[in-house]
């Protein structure tokens, strides 16, 4: 297609976690109902919040408005989270099988305590992604100029409570599951097909710590595989962020890149 045009610009933390809920939305779940996301390299929350500050108003379905709060944390992707001092306690690096098939190899950091062989107790006692004040540690975003980067960011606690329904996707959906056993996984018995069975340990105790630092219930979720895609596609045809200014808080000016 050598005549295509290309848009190419960096997408913000808010679409991130939008397009997610988006997706759903037009999947026929409504609009009461938030989404949790685990990534490689970030994880988003987003949820309809009238009364939230910091929320942003979207259009959906004929130019209805919605407040929406959605916030992504860089740095705390099921990838990248072990690797930051702040969150996790001695970090060591790991060789991981990431495609059983091929056998290709990548390197990966968690805490030591969360190896294969030690306790599901002791890795979560190696993860600390708060600061007692129901702040999230967020190690790449910016706060204000005094701040810089590495920040720790509150969430609505109040309103997160009141949502009806949660669905976890990306890694949530296909890597987590919410009845395994931690200890079976820290002793090494993940099934040889599991993604990334030798950090299993750290994957099965880091992912719940984040749910329950967000304020969602790790056993009452609904896992969904979709893709964000949809609701990008949605949000372009409907012009979604016709009435959004959006940041992208990784940057020192907070200004997106665009073509």
């Amino acid at each position: 297609m050598p005549n295509a045009r290309v848009k190419a610009r960096t997408l913000s933390g808010f679409e991130e976690g939008l397009f997610a809920w988006m997706t759903l939305n037009k999947k026929g779940h409504g609009e009461d109902f938030g989404i949790v996301e685990m990534g490689g390299a970030s994880a988003q929350v987003a949820f309809p919040c009238p009364d939230c500050a910091d929320a942003k108003t979207i259009l959906i379905d004929n130019n209805k408005r919605i407040k929406m709060f959605s916030y992504s944390f860089l740095g705390l992707g099921g990838n990248e989270a072990g690797k930051n001092e702040v969150i996790s306690t001695s970090p060591t690096t790991i060789t991981v099988t990431v495609d059983q098939k091929s056998q290709k190899k990548e390197e990966r950091s968690i805490p030591k305590s969360c190896v294969i062989g030690n306790s599901p107790e002791g890795c979560k006692g190696a993860l600390k992604l708060t600061n007692g004040k129901e702040e999230i540690f967020d190690p790449y975003n910016y706060g204000s100029a005094e701040t810089g980067k590495g920040i720790y960011k509150a969430l609505p606690q109040q309103q997160i409570k009141k949502v009806a329904t949660w669905f976890g996707t990306g890694a949530f959906a296909y890597s987590y599951k919410p009845e395994t056993k931690t200890s079976s996984y820290c002793k090494g018995e993940a099934p040889a097909a599991a993604h990334e069975p030798e950090t299993a340990c750290f994957r099965e105790v880091y992912f719940p710590t984040f749910l329950n630092a967000v304020g969602v219930d790790a056993n009452q979720y609904k896992s969904s595989t979709t893709s964000w895609t949809l609701g990008a596609a949605s949000c372009e045809r409907e012009n979604c962020l016709a009435e959004a200014e959006l940041e992208c808080n990784w940057m020192e000016n907070q200004e997106c890149l665009k073509n």
